[in-house]
């Protein structure tokens, strides 16, 4: 978002921070729904990730 708007591509970790302390507390001050929403997506994206992982695990089997 940052170097969408013109920042240095690999902006400081500082800074980084910074903005996403400002935009979380804009958005669950402002748009408590959002920032729920926003959190279940997050940890949804989390589980597929995992589940995702561990099937990657189970051997396939041969000649089918």
């Amino acid at each position: 978002m940052m170097y969408g708007f013109g920042d240095h591509k690999a902006p400081l970790p500082e800074t980084v921070d910074l903005m996403d302390d400002i935009v979380h507390d804009f958005i669950v001050r402002m748009h408590p729904k959002m920032y729920y929403r926003a959190r279940e997506l997050a940890r949804t994206d989390k589980e597929l990730t995992q589940a995702r992982s561990a099937t990657d695990v189970i051997p396939k089997a041969k000649g089918k």
